[in-house]
C-alpha cells in the first residue's frame, strides 16, 4: 500500500507512514508493559486479555498469518498478504468493525428524521456476569 501511494507523490504518504507509526508505538506500549500491568492489576492476568492482546501484537504480522498470491502462470508477482486478528484491543480491526456497525445502524434509520444518540446498556443484574465472562 505505501510502494502504491508512494508513486502518486501526494501528501498522502506522509500520513500513511504516520498512522503506521501511531499503530507501532501503540503496540510497544502493550510490548514494554504488558506484564508489568497484569501484575499492578492482577484482574487482568487472564486467558481472556492475554489472548486479546497477543492476537492484537501479531495483527499484520507473520505470527498473525497471511495468504501468498501470485501468478500461476509466471510465477511473478508473489504479495503477501496479512490476515487481521479481529481484536478489541487493535486500532486497526476495531475501527473497522466500528464503521460496519454505525454502516449497519445506519441503514436501519429513516431518511428525513434527525436522530440523536444510540445508547445501549445492561440491566444492572448483568452487567457482572458480562463483565466477568460468566
Amino acid at each position: 500500500m505505501l510502494f502504491l501511494l508512494a508513486l502518486n507523490g501526494s501528501s498522502t504518504v506522509k500520513l500513511a507512514i504516520r498512522v503506521k507509526q501511531k499503530l507501532l508505538s501503540y503496540k510497544s506500549i502493550f510490548y514494554a508493559c504488558w506484564t508489568l500491568f497484569t501484575k499492578v492489576y492482577p484482574r487482568y492476568d487472564t486467558a481472556y486479555y492475554l489472548a486479546e492482546v497477543e492476537k492484537m501484537l501479531n495483527c499484520g504480522t507473520d505470527l498473525g498469518g497471511f495468504a501468498l498470491f501470485g501468478c500461476c502462470r509466471c510465477g511473478k508477482g508473489r504479495h503477501k498478504i496479512f490476515f487481521s486478528c479481529k481484536s478489541n484491543a487493535c486500532l486497526k480491526c476495531v475501527k473497522r468493525y466500528g464503521r460496519e456497525a454505525m454502516e449497519r445502524i445506519t441503514s436501519k434509520l429513516f431518511l428525513g428524521i434527525s436522530y440523536r444518540q444510540v445508547v445501549l446498556t445492561l440491566p444492572e443484574q448483568l452487567r457482572g456476569p458480562f463483565y466477568n465472562h460468566t
